[in-house]
């Protein structure tokens, strides 16, 4: 089949769903097609935008139908932009954000798989109660969650992915199924594996198995969390390195209760910021953040800190603290993500500090017009008391995730700063290997990791997801992630953005000659007799040639079983 043949058959194939179908064609195009990662600039073969899960089941059906290749965009952060793709059809669930209480009360939220963090927290916060969520509020909440989820309640509540009870989603060919507590919520299919097997798969798995049209999540009760941010010289690394290591090791005699989270950021303007959250409800009756934290803060003073932020905000403004420094249209560069050994950290942390310390000063000389950050983020807590295996999510039992990245405004410099932030990412990674945990295990945060090959993630035993990727997907229909290859993968149709805006051209057009053709017969007083007197002889004509060509198919023995 011709490329334009196709590509206006898979647009009226898709026309058919009811859904919003986005083109090159039309003037919106540009606009559903951009990520919050403005470095990611692809041509997807067009965006298609359900409303419901029956429109996502229905549009899936279509293109398994086809063989056209797709990805799934909920929040649109994916940090490599795996949610779009060069000819694939983007499956855009931005209408899919409803959020709401659970029948049960508030310990249950069931929420849309396009929706935001911004948009559970403002309806959660009047409860009182939340969900363990990331640090930026515009992030997608599907994505977060089927990666992992780690954040500012991770150490006291676990990942996002550990408060999944429930999931509504649509699999291969468009078949509907429910899990957990949504298992009965309507016109179901039986899955190929047990619906149990199939849940564990989404908790850390990533997007392989589906697209998950709703979650059912369990909620955290927390009213008020403390927050302090303390900024030290670069000189003080290593000394900031042994206490949050001793900080988050439950091993370490200096070990800090799980409500306690210590963020450390290295920066490529010199300095160091450790931020502190105090996810203890009770922080608000002892006023200012520090009252709670003052153990911590003070640790820090020693080493030449200064206290610059100390407050008590919702878990919805503490969500939403970082929003500002990570907004949609920049440009940005993530390392590959490592697990760091808490041990390691500490026995060198001198040498490590230093090795930080100068990628700190490389960024600041040679990314020149952007800034970098080298991130240290807190495990431990309830992320380790899960076994790892339990759920999809790798290493429960390291102790911090470290990554790098690197960000710029648009400007004619872009691909002169991409390619130096790609050598410095790789840097980054290179360094974070020296104190690893467990080397020979999977290694990476799915969602912080910037690494294109792809390769170094693995989420959980990989033999069991695979296992469920061959009985679920068999043959790859969900890549456009953190890919888990099953035994027989095979390639998907890529469609070109301009093929298939021609269609839609074409498209318009005899829609326009129908308007006119309308408008002529009902100024004639014709207008109702239209479709009989034109679909009558097209009709006969069709069955006349139809019925030529299966006299031949037969008189040549073609046609004949």
């Amino acid at each position: 089949m011709a490329e334009a043949e196709l590509a206006e058959r898979v647009l009226r194939k898709l026309h058919e769903t009811g859904c919003k179908v986005v083109t090159a064609h039309g003037s919106e195009y540009d606009g559903y097609r951009r990520v919050w990662n403005a470095a990611v600039d692809v041509r997807p073969a067009c965006v298609v935008v359900p409303q419901s899960a029956d429109e996502v089941a229905a549009v899936v059906s279509a293109l398994w139908s086809l063989g056209v290749a797709v990805t799934v965009r909920g929040g649109g952060h994916s940090v490599r932009g795996l949610c779009v793709a060069e000819g694939s059809v983007c499956i855009d669930l931005r209408e899919l954000v409803d959020v709401k209480i659970g029948s049960s009360g508030p310990g249950t939220v069931l929420v849309g798989g396009g929706a935001t963090w911004a948009d559970v927290d403002r309806v959660l916060e009047p409860h009182g109660v939340t969900v363990p969520a990331g640090l930026i509020s515009h992030t997608g909440v599907g994505g977060l969650a089927l990666g992992g989820g780690v954040g500012w309640l991770a150490r006291r509540a676990g990942l996002t992915a550990d408060a999944i009870v429930g999931a509504q989603m649509v699999l291969v060919g468009g078949d509907v199924v429910g899990l957990g507590v949504l298992e009965h919520t309507g016109d179901e299919t039986e899955p190929e594996i047990p619906r149990d097997e199939l849940l564990w798969a989404l908790q850390g798995g990533g997007g392989n198995f589906g697209i998950v049209t709703q979650f059912a999540f369990s909620t955290v009760q927390l009213g008020k969390a403390g927050l302090v941010m303390v900024t030290l010289p670069m000189e003080s690394l290593a000394g900031v390195l042994r206490l949050v290591a001793g900080w988050v090791d439950p091993h370490s005699s200096e070990a800090a209760p799980d409500t306690v989270v210590p963020y450390t950021f290295v920066l490529s303007q010199g300095v160091v910021l450790v931020a502190i959250g105090c996810m203890d409800d009770g922080v608000a009756a002892r006023g200012l953040a520090s009252a709670s934290l003052g153990r911590y803060v003070g640790a820090l003073i020693e080493l030449g800190g200064e206290l610059t932020l100390d407050t008590v905000v919702s878990p919805r403004e503490l969500n939403a603290m970082f929003d500002a420094g990570n907004p949609h249209g920049k440009h940005y560069r993530w390392s590959a993500s490592t697990f760091l050994d808490t041990g390691c950290v500490t026995a060198s942390a001198d040498a490590f500090a230093t090795g930080l310390a100068e990628l700190a000063s490389t960024a600041a000389q040679y990314l020149v017009g952007a800034t970098a950050s080298i991130e240290l983020v807190p495990l431990g807590g309830a992320v380790a008391r899960v076994a790892d295996g339990e759920t999809a999510w790798p290493l429960r039992s390291a102790g911090l995730e470290m990554h790098g990245i690197a960000t710029w405004e648009e400007s004619a410099e872009s691909d002169k700063l991409s390619g130096a932030a790609r050598a410095w990412a790789h840097r980054v990674a290179q360094h974070a290997e020296t104190v690893a945990y467990n080397r020979e295990a999977p290694q990476g945060y799915a969602n912080t990791d910037g690494d294109e090959s792809g390769a170094r993630w693995r989420s959980g035993p990989s033999g069991r997801l695979a296992a469920i990727k061959n009985e679920v997907d068999m043959h790859n229909f969900w890549h456009g992630n953190h890919n888990v290859l099953p035994t027989h993968s095979r390639t998907w149709i890529r469609l070109s953005a301009d093929d298939i805006a021609a269609a839609d051209a074409g498209i318009d057009a005899e829609l326009e000659a129908f308007d006119a053709l309308d408008a002529e017969h009902a100024e004639g007083g014709a207008g109702p007799q239209r479709l009989e007197t034109l679909w009558l002889p097209w009709m006969l004509l069709h069955l006349g040639v139809v019925g030529s060509i299966a006299s031949v198919l037969w008189a040549t023995g073609t046609l004949r079983m």
